[in-house]
Parts: C-alpha cells; sequence; structure tokens
C-alpha cells in the first residue's frame, strides 16, 4: 500500500469500524511525524482518500482528540497538536513518575516468567535499531514497557500511563531519531531489563527516571524544539 503525499496510508477504508480504522491510520501518521505538529486535517480531502463520510471521520478525529493528538476548534477544524515547551516539560515529568513507579513494582511483583519476556523482549531491540528499523523498534519498545506495566500489577496505574502515554507518543517515536539517541535508548533499557530480573526496585526505578529525563527529548514539529531549552525560555 502506498503513502499518500501527506504520509497517510491511501486505499479505501474497511466497512468494519470505519472510524476507528481512519483514527488509526491518522495515530500512525501523527506518531510517525508524517502529520507534524500544526497540520491543520482538511475533512473533504481525508474523506475522498480514506472513501468514507465526514460522519466516521468526525468520529476519528474525537478518538485522537481524547488521546491528546488532535485539537478540534469550533469553525476551524482539526490540527496536529504541538506538544512542546512548558507543555511538554511538564507532560515527560509525569510520564516518568508513573514508569518508575512501574518498574520498582515489577522488579517487586514479576513473575520469573514475567522477567524472561522482558528480558527476551529487551534483548531483541538492539537487532531492530540495527536493522534500523524504527517502526519495529517503537512496536518492541511499547510492549516491553507494556509488559513491565502488566508486573506492576496495578490497574490505576495502567489506565493513568495509558492515557499519558497516548499524547507523548509522537515525541517518544521521533525522540530516537539520531543514532545516539538511539544506541543510549537501547543501553537504557538493558540496564533496566537487568534491575527489574535482579528484583531491585530502587535501581530500576532510577533507570526508568533517567531513560525518560525530559530533557533527551525532541519535539519535532513545526519549531523542532529541545524540551529543556524551551521550559528556559
Amino acid at each position: 500500500m502506498n503513502d499518500l503525499p501527506h504520509g497517510v496510508e491511501a486505499g479505501p477504508i474497511l466497512r468494519r469500524a470505519l472510524h476507528l480504522d481512519a483514527a488509526d491510520r491518522l495515530r500512525r501518521a501523527i506518531v510517525a511525524g508524517r502529520l507534524p505538529a500544526g497540520e491543520r486535517l482538511k475533512e473533504l480531502e481525508l474523506c475522498a482518500e480514506f472513501g468514507i463520510s465526514r460522519t466516521p471521520l468526525r468520529e476519528a478525529l474525537r478518538v485522537l482528540a481524547a488521546e491528546g493528538l488532535v485539537e478540534i476548534v469550533p469553525n476551524r477544524g482539526a490540527t496536529v497538536v504541538d506538544l512542546s515547551g512548558a507543555a511538554a516539560q511538564h507532560a515527560f515529568q509525569v510520564i516518568a513518575a508513573l514508569e518508575a513507579e512501574a518498574a520498582a513494582l515489577a522488579a517487586e511483583r514479576a513473575t520469573a516468567g514475567e522477567r524472561r519476556e522482558i528480558g527476551r523482549l529487551t534483548a531483541a531491540l538492539d537487532e531492530r535499531r540495527r536493522a534500523s528499523d524504527l517502526e519495529g523498534y517503537f512496536a518492541l519498545n511499547e510492549a516491553i514497557h507494556a509488559a513491565i506495566l502488566a508486573a506492576a500489577r496495578n490497574p490505576l496505574l495502567v489506565d493513568l500511563h495509558d492515557r499519558m502515554n497516548a499524547r507523548l507518543r509522537p515525541a517518544r517515536f521521533q525522540a530516537n531519531l539520531t543514532p545516539e539517541r538511539w544506541a543510549a535508548a537501547v543501553a537504557e533499557h538493558g540496564e533496566l531489563s537487568a534491575a527489574i530480573l535482579a528484583g531491585d526496585p530502587a535501581a530500576a526505578a532510577a533507570i526508568a527516571r533517567r531513560h525518560l529525563d525530559h530533557r533527551t527529548y525532541l519535539v519535532r514539529g513545526r519549531r523542532g524544539v529541545e524540551i529543556g531549552d524551551a521550559a528556559a525560555t
């Protein structure tokens, strides 16, 4: 399937769950940066490309708005959210606290099988990096974090994390666009996995916080600013 000029997958939307399929395609394009921050989403154009009416498209946009990826302004339509500066800094501080707690709980509560699975997934990360497979790497990265959250055995923590993480997925995906940052992320995941396997909650929490240090993330949109620098201005 070929991509359209602006990066959204072409082809008619299946009749099953029209708005969910449309939301999924738009979400992937936003996360990967093919639909950049501030981009206006033109309803008529998207309807024609997806082969759907405005009703399911608007339902899809409402789904993305609830996730914090899209902003809908009356009489102006929908645009991709530009999460940068202080807002991004605050969001990363919250997600870092949640993931640090999840890592600590996983180190305490994970079963032997869960520890092995976290280790297995982590070991596969570098293969994806060496293949320059960013989308495959990101999917594997999300599977690791999901495994850690599951091992934490705290449903409320999972719910809070998922809702906060939804709006940060574009920044997290695009943070590894430099070879240096990508290699560092793989190394940090290895350290985190080792701490969980060793049953060391304090080390696991500290590594998770360092991994999500907001200063290491770039919000790549229209401005492409570093969060730490933007917060200081």
